[in-house]
């Protein structure tokens, strides 16, 4: 790697040793200057070094010039409409039991409290979108973000480490997981992406080396608006936002 190679923003964020929301955020903030080819960003490693040594002054960005993390809402994707908004809506969730075990008990109930309720249409046919923070003696529930589409679950997200906000892995088929240095299907452009493992705080054996979307801890919309995505992709149709 020569010095004026010109990197994404993970392979910048591996060789700077931080993580890649916190160099997000320096693009942000216009500490960090970058090259933006419409919906990719590339940051030069010379100029870094400059900035680094003193012998750059800073270079000031406008927040509209920022294309992640400028809004942090996933917007209405193509082909989806909402009918009925969000409302409160406490439920319970009967998940089959896929053992089949002689002594099993039978399918796992479980509560979710705070719940919503909605409806949507997706290329013309209308799904009860239902939402909901599960609870009872399942160790984890609390930290899980759960969405069904008329019953079926799409997606789950999980608690950011600061707790303030919800992160879900972004698959752009609806199946396979997207690599830290892919660039996301045109839905995210303005919303708020990181790596699953550095947002959440997990890691081990079972948590993918993924990028996720981040929302609000109470913007259930937008957490609406993924599990369409996941819809659509499983579906071979764009995942893009609506016109």
């Amino acid at each position: 790697m020569t010095n004026t190679e010109w990197l994404t923003e993970d392979e910048a964020a591996r060789w700077l040793s931080v993580s890649l929301e916190t160099l997000q955020e320096a693009i942000k903030t216009g500490q960090l200057p970058v090259l933006r080819l419409g919906s990719h960003i590339r940051i030069n490693r010379d100029t870094v070094l400059k900035l680094a040594s003193g012998s750059m002054p800073p270079v000031e960005v406008e927040a509209t010039t920022v294309s992640n993390g400028t809004d942090n809402h996933i917007p209405v994707p193509q082909g989806m409409q909402w009918v009925e908004e969000l409302a409160p809506f406490d439920f319970e969730y009967k998940w089959p039991n896929k053992k089949e075990k002689p002594n099993d008990q039978g399918s796992l109930t479980i509560p979710y409290s705070p719940g919503w309720r909605g409806k949507i249409s997706l290329q013309g046919k209308e799904y009860t979108v239902r939402i909901g923070q599960g609870t009872g003696t399942m160790p984890g529930n609390d930290k899980k973000l759960d969405v069904f589409l008329n019953g079926e679950n799409l997606c789950v997200f999980s608690k950011t480490l600061d707790e303030q906000g919800w992160a879900s892995v972004i698959k752009p088929d609806g199946k396979k997981n997207l690599g830290v240095d892919e660039t996301p299907p045109a839905l995210y452009r303005r919303a708020k992406i990181g790596s699953y493992r550095d947002v959440t705080g997990m890691a081990g054996s079972g948590v993918p080396h993924a990028t996720a979307v981040i929302v609000a801890k109470d913007d259930m919309r937008s957490v609406a608006h993924h599990a369409a995505a996941r819809w659509l992709g499983r579906n071979h149709l764009p995942v893009e936002p609506k016109a």
